[in-house]
């Protein structure tokens, strides 16, 4: 429990303060605003992608279609993640897939997400300048970056829907086995997510 309760922002140290994730109303703000240019609503859609998988903004340039893949009902993703240098695997939920499906095909065979105006040199610095713009016009005083996603998708995703701290160790976990992540009980959360769906639809 007292592991737990650092994960939830208690004591001095707090590994979750409040302004290194965004919460659930934030998040739900983010994914409902709407913005006149292309490229800030496709750079929030691939932030919103990143807080409900913890997929970190540089492995989210190298994704390719046939890094997805299906098991029953079930869709993952796995890839290779260049912070850790080995392969990491993903349960994809309702809303990632709805983006997957907004822009498959749109820009190349196998790309998934609108991210090569963000590759090369000067594309990180672009994208955290357009992550101010949209903190901006969401009304959000947090500094954002695809850290801070990651910490979403800890806290708010997981953590926050009364996911075990164990499993979401696995579940972020690198060197968790595929198989293991494949095997997940995670009925409850997908019911939570879906309700969230609906809300941020």
């Amino acid at each position: 429990m007292e592991l737990r309760n650092k994960y939830y922002g208690r004591g001095n140290d707090e590994k979750f303060s409040l302004d290194k994730y965004l919460t659930k109303s934030e998040l739900q703000i983010i994914c409902q605003t709407r913005f006149d240019s292309n490229e800030l609503e496709e750079l929030r859609d691939c932030y919103v992608f990143a807080s409900f998988t913890g997929i970190s903004m540089y492995d989210l340039l190298v994704m390719q279609d046939y890094d997805i893949y299906n098991l029953a009902t079930r869709t993952f993703i796995k890839y290779y993640q260049y912070k850790t240098g080995m392969f990491r695997t993903v349960r994809l939920f309702d809303i990632p897939l709805a983006i997957i499906r907004k822009y498959r095909g749109k820009f190349g065979q196998n790309q998934i997400l609108p991210v090569s105006r963000f590759r090369g040199i000067g594309g990180p610095r672009k994208a955290l300048n357009l992550l101010r713009e949209i903190a901006c016009s969401c009304g959000i005083n947090k500094t954002l970056t695809f850290h801070v996603a990651h910490r979403t998708f800890m806290k708010t995703i997981l953590l926050d829907n009364e996911i075990e701290f164990q499993l979401v160790q696995m579940i972020c976990c690198k060197n968790v086995e595929q198989s293991k992540i494949e095997e997940l009980d995670m009925r409850q959360l997908v019911k939570k997510i879906r309700k969230m769906k609906m809300q941020f639809n």
